[in-house]
């Protein structure tokens, strides 16, 4: 059985056959969809109720709902007599649409999106380029476009359409990586003309059009997003925008030179899970003589960083000797743990033998379990002349493929123990440096607790934030309110610095305060 979702609804069988049976009745679609897009998950009861009659359902139904689902179950019996029947169960409190990954397009886009960040991060501008487009290609228009939408659709679609602007900016980000500028001016022009405020887009096309010789179209995009931001919302282009603006007035011949390298890597396999080749692994050394594979790269230095040198110095020790073990970096959202962990990550970095960042929670997508991370976890350290392999076999070819090698990893916003833990006894050799806002149960290691910066860190990275003019803005004591309104969060920090940059016409603290009692946080992001 094959679902596609990310269009009008389509159900057809195995591959190879044109049989096509998508329901033609609107509730019946509804439910469906339904549990399409909370694919093995338990969907309730209620929940499907609020999908097909809103706030005003009949008095019947729930009978009718069961009527439906008996309906569908015969459906997917005809599309697959083998499979079908079982696919559709009932799990108090409602039902559950058991599919493997590759059965719908929507979990199919998930992964090429979520890969292509991970290669983006490694600056594989040549396979993150390669996955988004892959991910871009299933798009046949808005989601479930045939049928009526109930509120968990109507978030589905919003959450999906984010993602595909999320795929297509960074696919055009990785081709710019690549040269590929000319070819790219028409779809920029196209996402910015769908996209009238999105300052990336206008960036992007700013550079084509730069380096395909067109100085002047690059310089007249800048001015006409200019008058769209200050008619719409009375703001000023970001400071990175105003940045490239200058450096394309001035003709820079940097911006010129794509920065990706030819020689870049092709993706890697499109495989759950891998082994290691004959030869290699434990029946030749144990996994000691495995051809290794591992990434040492780390993600790109945050230029924002700032300070924090005590907590710093506090992390770099944890994560050194004796190879193994668990670090907990804990604290409240905002507080910077993802940009500490990396810096502490580069800083140690000389020691480990492979490096790897896990996002457990991806943007736009579900939290990984612990299998995710592990599949995650082999694609960047797999020997090479892999092969696919059934999800239990993970662990032990994780282990083979890193045995004797110590290896760093960051896994960023634990929300639970288990893919930790998986990790730990999937890479015993290797270091496992764990962020999270709150200790998990079960984890037991060595803790660092992370809590607001100092008042001068704080301050440091507000200007850091606001551009080399902020100083001449708001000197001494304004600076000093904007930290104070903003709790001194690192969040709330960089997107008031980056407001701050990008204001003339008032003082931001006196803007800040205007929003009245509020949460700190609130009052920064709603700038």
């Amino acid at each position: 059985m094959r679902f596609r979702i990310l269009g009008p609804l389509e159900v057809r069988g195995a591959p190879g056959t044109s049989k096509a049976l998508t329901p033609r009745a609107a509730k019946i679609r509804v439910v469906l969809a339904t549990l399409l897009v909370r694919a093995n998950e338990i969907v309730s009861v209620d929940s499907l109720i609020d999908e097909l009659w809103g706030e005003d359902p009949p008095r019947t139904a729930t009978t009718t709902l069961q009527v439906y689902i008996s309906q569908l179950r015969k459906l997917l019996h005809a599309v697959d007599p083998e499979l079908g029947r079982d696919a559709l169960v009932t799990r108090p409190p409602g039902y559950e649409l058991r599919l493997d990954a590759a059965q719908l397009d929507l979990s199919v886009l998930e992964e090429l999106h979520g890969r292509g960040r991970e290669l983006m991060d490694r600056q594989d501008y040549r396979g993150a380029a390669d996955l988004q487009r892959r991910a871009l290609g299933l798009w046949r228009g808005p989601l479930l476009s045939d049928t009526p939408h109930g509120p968990l659709l109507d978030a589905t679609a919003v959450r999906l359409s984010e993602m595909r602007t999320a795929a297509l900016e960074q696919c055009i980000r990785a081709e710019l990586h690549l040269g590929r500028h000319r070819s790219l001016i028409g779809e920029l022009q196209e996402a910015t003309a769908e996209l009238p405020l999105r300052e990336e887009f206008h960036a992007h096309l700013m550079v084509a059009l730069y380096r395909s010789g067109r100085q002047a179209d690059a310089l007249q995009v800048f001015a006409r997003l200019r008058r769209g931001l200050v008619a719409e919302l009375a703001i000023e282009p970001g400071r990175a925008l105003q940045a490239l603006h200058q450096r394309i007035l001035v003709g820079d011949p940097a911006l010129l030179r794509p920065t990706g390298r030819a020689d870049r890597p092709e993706p890697a396999p499109s495989v759950s899970a891998a082994r290691p080749a004959a030869g290699t692994g434990a029946g030749a050394g144990g996994g000691a003589g495995a051809a290794w594979t591992g990434s040492g790269e780390l993600p790109a230095a945050d230029p924002l960083f700032t300070g924090r040198e005590e907590e710093l110095a506090a992390l770099v020790e944890a994560l050194g000797p004796p190879a193994g073990g668990l670090v907990v970096l804990s604290g409240p959202a905002g507080v910077g743990k993802t940009a500490l962990a990396l810096a502490a990550a580069r800083r140690a970095g000389d020691g480990f033998a492979g490096f790897a960042l896990v996002r457990l929670r991806p943007e736009g997508g579900r939290p990984l379990d612990a299998a995710g991370v592990l599949e995650q976890l082999l694609r960047r350290f797999a020997a090479p002349g892999t092969a696919p392999v059934r999800g239990g076999e993970l662990p032990r070819v994780l282990r083979q493929s890193t045995a004797g090698r110590r290896c760093l990893l960051v896994l960023d916003d634990a929300a639970s123990a288990d893919p930790v833990r998986a990790v730990l006894a999937a890479m015993p050799d290797s270091t496992v440096l764990v962020t999270c806002r709150g200790v998990p149960d079960g984890l037991d290691g060595r803790l660092v607790a992370l809590g607001v910066p100092s008042a001068p860190d704080a301050r440091a990275l507000l200007l850091a934030a606001a551009g080399a003019t902020a100083s001449a803005t708001e000197p001494g004591a304004g600076a000093a309110d904007v930290v104070e309104l903003c709790g001194g969060l690192p969040l709330a920090l960089r997107v008031a610095g980056s407001s701050l940059g990008a204001r003339t016409r008032s003082s931001l603290a006196t803007d800040l305060a205007a929003y009245g009692p509020v949460a700190p946080v609130e009052r920064a992001l709603w700038l």
